[in-house]
Formats: structure tokens, C-alpha cells, sequence
């Protein structure tokens, strides 16, 4: 073959001759590029290894002027799910268990089972009664499901997609499987219950275990031949040893894990069922209600501690709030209704609290009002995390419009305002801190020792804060730049603390430190 393009040869026939027909493929293009020093012509030599190769291209189908089909081959079949075969048909049915459909059972070299992930013939449910996996495809729901139990465990109990599902969800998850597993045990032989005498716990104290001499005797009546009687008794003791120690376990340093195993357990909990038991055994544990109560705060807290103090994205965020809010608690378990309530650091209310934008704590949305409450749990982490942030100004602000139902333990988070704001160098504003009653039950001075007097009028005098967040002595204090409190205004502020205060009016040393004030 010539193209167009190439210089005309002297001896057409004897080169062409000296060419086997099969051996050798000429193809021209006019366009191409030819400065390459081949000239317009490429000679494609081919070994006899590819004589089956060479024999299927002997007709030319001509498409358009610049498009040539010069041979064709068979396409080589790639591994694929059944009911993707082209080889054997398949019938969709949307659950089918427990015998093949029609032609499903059989499949070709290439065919994968959708559950297992590896070849049919190395499924060992493929045609197993109640499994079929020959019959499973992915238009079923019931099929769907199945495989991402496979692929992901107990962890699609929590609505995860598939690509939110990363090696640390994994190893949650897995944890997670293994913790049922060994309670499984547990729960059935607390359900089973063992039979116990209720003089093993408490003495009998009829007096028919007594002769007229006082002695001892085995004599039994009537009358207390139930505390001898053997009963069946339900003791939770061994399941609660099992789940504290699973949740002391639990790394917080891997957030998302740890809160996949803490849900996974709070629901175990949510499914157990209190048993009544004949009497009462000393052992708070023995007990199933206080025992899930107990452990149900650890993880409680434990949850608010990793949603305020790491960072999880929106969506896994909200699908494990949400998992806990659709429990159905049973009457134990009131208390923890609206536990996981925890508003993200990005919520509208909360980020205008903290840029000072709302003073108080309250807004109006929709024409319900809404308000920063905050369970104390959640109040201790985000103070934790502003303080490591050095955020001293947006912790301020959120102290004084946060709520909480433990008001004594919140008044004791509000004794560090004076040093807070001290950090950023407002002065005068510590100094009113102090005195000021609102939203308190009486004011930070109102319950200060002598100790903590002294060094809060040492940080007025001096403008300066000792190192860290904690209120006490130092050796080296750090000097804070803002306006110096004036001296009238010192002293001031320490006789209000003194006369609000009955144990530092009656401390004759207290009145010294007010002469260094002065």
C-alpha cells in the first residue's frame, strides 16, 4: 500500500513481491508528520509470535476519509458482580434467600459475589439455603443492606456513608463488635438469673432458730421458711464490670472511634431490660437500674466532652447526635433526654455570644425565644478549650450569658472573671467583677479566703497575672499591658470586699494588705 504523498518507485512489483502479504502492514497518511526522515510511508514488520494477530485483520471497513478499522479483536472479559454477566442471564427479585432464581446459581470465571467480594466460586453461600448469595444484586434494598453489613459492621447502624467511613471509624467499629460480643454472655446469664437464699444476704432473725437457752438451733417455721427458700435472683454485677471496664478503655484522642464505641454502648444499655428481684443485695451494681444510670452519665459526659473539644465534620457531627436523640429511653433513662443537645461552635447563638454581639444569652427566632443553656459538662470543656486558645475576652463574655442547672458549680467557673479579664488588661472591669451580683448568687468576693483576697488586689496593684489559668502564687508574674487601676478605686474596691465579706472583716490581717494598698 502507497500513499498518496510517497515518491513513486522504479520496481513496484519485485519490492511488493519481496514482502510476504501477511507479514508486513503499510499504513500512509498525507497529514502526518514526516520529519521524522521516514518520509510519508510507516512499515509495521510483525514476528511470526503474532501470526494469530496478523490473520483477523484482512478486511479494511473504510468509515471516512481519515478513520480506518484495520483489524479487531475479542474483548477480554474484566471481573464483574453477577448480575452483570453477559455471559449468563440473571433475574432481579428483590429478596430471595433461600434457593436460586432461575439461572442465578450459575456464573462465569469473572463473576464476583456482591456480598463477599471474591469470586463465586470461592463464595461458600452462593447457593446456601437462607443465604443465595447467588441471588443478591444492587437494586435491592434487602441486598444493599447486607453488603454494607459486610463491608462495615455494626457501623451501619450509624447511617454512615461509605466514603465518610475511614480506618479510625473502622477500628471503632470493630472494637465496638467485639465488646457485644463478650457481653452477649453476660446479659443472658443476668437475664438467666442464679438462685440465691435471701438469709445469704441478710440473717434470719425468727426466733425458731433459737431454743429456750438462747442456742442456736436448725429449726424452721412457717413463718420465715421464705428467707431459706432458694429464689432466683437477677444480678447485673457482672455485666457492669464488663462495660466500665470497655469504656476505660475508650481513647479520646481518636475522636471518631471513641464516640462510635460510646453510642454503640448507650444503646446496648437502652435494650437492657430491669428484672424484679425478691430482695435486695448490699452491692449498688447488683441493681440494673442504678448501674445503667451510672454508666450511662460516664458516657454521657464523655460524649459532650468529645463533641465540644474536637473536631468532627458537620455531617458525621450530626448523625451521632442524632443517633442518641432517636433512642427510646425507657423511664430510667429520662434524665438524658436532651443530653447530647450540643450546640457546634459555629451555631448562630453561641458565635454572637462570643463576638459580643449578644450580651445576654437570649434571642428570638421564629418567635420562640431561645436560650444559652448549657449542661455543666459542656460549660467545663468549652471554658478548657477558650482558656487553651488564650481566647480570655470571648470566655468573658460566654461566663457571664451561659446557664446551667448546677448554679454553685458554674459560680466556681465565674471566680476566675477578675483574672480573665485581667489576662486581656481591662482593670476596671475585674475590679467591678468582683462586686457584681447579677445572674450570681451573691458576689465572687462574698466567699473569698484571705489567700485568694490578697492575690486578686496584688493583680489590681501591680498589672500584672501570674503565669497560666490558675489562680495562685508565683514566684514570676507576667505584666499585662491596659490602664492602671487608680488608687482610690483600689482601695475602694477592697473595703466593698471586706464589708460583703464576714470572714475577711474579721481578719485583722487583711486590713495590712489594705494599707499596701494604700
Amino acid at each position: 500500500m502507497r500513499s498518496g504523498g510517497e515518491a513513486p518507485c522504479e520496481d513496484d512489483g519485485s519490492q511488493e513481491a519481496a514482502i510476504p502479504e501477511e507479514s508486513v502492514i503499510v499504513i500512509s497518511d498525507d497529514e502526518g508528520d514526516v520529519s521524522i526522515g521516514l518520509g510519508n510511508s510507516v512499515l509495521l514488520i510483525e514476528d511470526d509470535g503474532e501470526e494469530s494477530f496478523v490473520r483477523e485483520k484482512k478486511t479494511v471497513e473504510v468509515l471516512d476519509e481519515e478513520l480506518a478499522i484495520t483489524f479487531s479483536r475479542k474483548a477480554h472479559v474484566m471481573p464483574h458482580a453477577r448480575y452483570d454477566c453477559s455471559t449468563h442471564p440473571f433475574s432481579r427479585i428483590e429478596q430471595e434467600t433461600q434457593v436460586p432464581v432461575e439461572k442465578n446459581a450459575s456464573f462465569c470465571d469473572e463473576c464476583y459475589c456482591y456480598l463477599c467480594d471474591k469470586p463465586a466460586s470461592e463464595c461458600s453461600d452462593w447457593t446456601t439455603a437462607g443465604h443465595c448469595h447467588c441471588n443478591a444484586h444492587n437494586k435491592s434494598k434487602h441486598w444493599k443492606d447486607q453488603r454494607d453489613t459486610a463491608l462495615v459492621g455494626v457501623l451501619t447502624m450509624f447511617d454512615l456513608d461509605l466514603t465518610e467511613i475511614d480506618n479510625e471509624l473502622k477500628e471503632g467499629g470493630n472494637k465496638l463488635q467485639l465488646f457485644l460480643s463478650e457481653l452477649s454472655p453476660a446479659y443472658h446469664k443476668y437475664l438467666e438469673g442464679t438462685l440465691m437464699k435471701r438469709d445469704s444476704v441478710t440473717p434470719c432473725v425468727c426466733t425458731c432458730h433459737k431454743d429456750k437457752k438462747g442456742n442456736k438451733t436448725n429449726n424452721k417455721c412457717n413463718n420465715c421458711s421464705s428467707n431459706h427458700t432458694p429464689v432466683t435472683f437477677h444480678n447485673y454485677a457482672e455485666v457492669y464490670k464488663k462495660v466500665i471496664a470497655y469504656l476505660n478503655q475508650i481513647d479520646e484522642d481518636c475522636p471518631k472511634a471513641a464516640a462510635v464505641m460510646l453510642l454503640g454502648a448507650a444503646k446496648e444499655l437502652v435494650s437492657h431490660n430491669p428484672l424484679p428481684n425478691p430482695f435486695t443485695l448490699k452491692d449498688r451494681t447488683a441493681n440494673m437500674r442504678e448501674s445503667c444510670v451510672i454508666l450511662m452519665t460516664k458516657i454521657v459526659r464523655s460524649l459532650q466532652r468529645l463533641l465540644v473539644l474536637k473536631e468532627y465534620p458537620k455531617t458525621i457531627y450530626d448523625k451521632f447526635a442524632g443517633f442518641f436523640q432517636a433512642f427510646s429511653l425507657p423511664p430510667h433513662f429520662y434524665s438524658f433526654t436532651s443530653s447530647l443537645n450540643v450546640i457546634r461552635w459555629d451555631h448562630c447563638l453561641l458565635t454572637s455570644v462570643l463576638a459580643g454581639q449578644n450580651l445576654t444569652g437570649t434571642r428570638t427566632n421564629k418567635g420562640k425565644k431561645e436560650c444559652l443553656w448549657e449542661a455543666l459538662t459542656v460549660v467545663q470543656c468549652r471554658v478548657q478549650r477558650l482558656e487553651e486558645e488564650k481566647s480570655y475576652r470571648q470566655l468573658v463574655r460566654y461566663l457571664n450569658a451561659v446557664r446551667c442547672s448546677e448554679h454553685s458549680s458554674l459560680n466556681i467557673l465565674k471566680q476566675k472573671l477578675c483574672l480573665y479579664m485581667c489576662k486581656y488588661g481591662d482593670f476596671s472591669a475585674a475590679a467591678n467583677c468582683l462586686l457584681q451580683t447579677k445572674g450570681m448568687q451573691g458576689s465572687i468576693s462574698q466567699f473569698f479566703t484571705p489567700i485568694f483576697f490578697e492575690l486578686h488586689l496584688a493583680m489590681l496593684r501591680t498589672r500584672s497575672c501570674p503565669p497560666g489559668n490558675e489562680l495562685k502564687w508565683t514566684e514570676v508574674w507576667e505584666p499585662q499591658e491596659g490602664v492602671a487601676l487608680k488608687r482610690g478605686l483600689l482601695l475602694r474596691t477592697a473595703l466593698r470586699i471586706l464589708i460583703c465579706n464576714n470572714v475577711l472583716f474579721h481578719d485583722v490581717s487583711d486590713y495590712s494588705v489594705e494599707r499596701k494598698v494604700m
